[in-house]
């Protein structure tokens, strides 16, 4: 609904959500315990994210990193196999061109590495501004009636739209102006600002809708605009792309807290492996700018809102997948 509507929202939340979704009733009849059960719907969570982003790798290592934090062979085998799955039917239908379509990224020689640095502080900076925008906005719309909050949402993407509409929707379109930086500092910076406040307006109000497109627009758009300062400063023009390319996964890391998931969410979707250890170097120092600057992480912050509006989240939820775990070890 956000989408249709033109809130900063992505496509891989609904994803997500539809995947657990439709693995649950499958779940419930061929499951023999709970462990299978929660295993089998884990699944269909990673299969919905591989199919949005063409990411399997990615899918598997999300549902380890983020749905469960922690390591489990059950969840790894069972993950990848439904996020392959999942991408060779998405690639069937679809075709197999990258969701981010880059022109090509020049490889990085040694002697360019000192600026990752500043890559790497920036998205975590980005990372961090977005988590604690959004819990600004949150606590402004709880103070609105419940039935405004969706319609104000409405009305403030309204303006966006007529006089910024770069700035509607998941973000792709804005990774492609960015990686390019052709429009200038000044405008790139004013859609920076612009797209950061519109999703937080977005995710503060509750709509459904996913995050990390929005994520990595805004992690892209900053690292076009720091790249455009850096040139100032004797960094060579052809980096620009690479800073944008820097600043996604470091965005996204910094934000979620999850440093692989994003560098290999951004390595699939880039279709590209020259940059993988500048990726690497770039998340870990957004990665520990987020945890000096006490990021929470964002997917943290949603399901606190989701259990504070419906306490029987939390009477329902069972036990942990590592408890069943070890419970299933001890039995046999």
């Amino acid at each position: 609904m956000g989408a249709i509507f033109g809130l900063s929202v992505g496509r891989e939340g609904p994803s997500v959500h539809v995947g657990a979704s439709a693995a649950q009733p499958v779940a419930r009849r061929i499951a023999d315990d709970e462990l299978e059960e929660r295993i089998l719907i884990t699944s269909g969570a990673a299969a919905g994210l591989s199919a949005a982003f063409s990411a399997p790798i990615s899918a598997m290592v999300f549902a380890l990193e983020e749905i469960h934090h922690s390591f489990s062979e059950y969840v790894l085998i069972a993950g990848l196999a439904s996020a392959v799955a999942a991408d060779i039917v998405a690639s069937l239908m679809f075709g197999t061109v990258p969701v981010l379509d880059f022109m090509p990224v020049p490889d990085f020689g040694l002697e360019i590495y000192v600026w990752i640095i500043p890559c790497g502080v920036m998205a975590g900076g980005l990372g961090c501004l977005m988590n604690r925008s959004y819990i600004g906005v949150r606590d402004l719309f709880r103070r609105i009636p419940v039935r405004y909050v969706l319609p104000v949402a409405f009305l403030i993407a309204l303006p966006v739209g007529l006089f910024m509409p770069d700035a509607i929707g998941g973000g792709e379109d804005l990774v492609a102006l960015a990686e390019k930086a052709e429009v200038g500092l000044l405008f790139i910076t004013t859609l920076l600002v612009v797209k950061l406040v519109f999703s937080c307006t977005s995710f503060g109000s509750g709509v459904p809708g996913g995050i990390f497109m929005p994520i990595l627009a805004i992690g892209a758009l900053g690292g076009s605009a720091l790249g455009l300062v850096m040139v100032e400063f004797g960094m060579p023009e052809q980096y620009v792309c690479n800073c944008v390319v820097l600043c996604m996964a470091g965005a996204l890391a910094s934000s979620l807290r999850t440093p692989v998931t994003a560098v290999l969410l951004v390595t699939e979707m880039t279709a590209s492996l020259v940059h993988l250890l500048p990726l690497a170097i770039c998340v870990l120092v957004a990665y520990a700018v987020s945890g000096l600057l006490r990021t929470r992480p964002i997917y943290r912050l949603l399901l606190t809102d989701l259990v504070e509006r419906n306490p029987r989240i939390t009477e329902e939820s069972g036990k942990k997948l590592s408890q069943l775990i070890r419970e299933n070890s001890d039995s046999e």
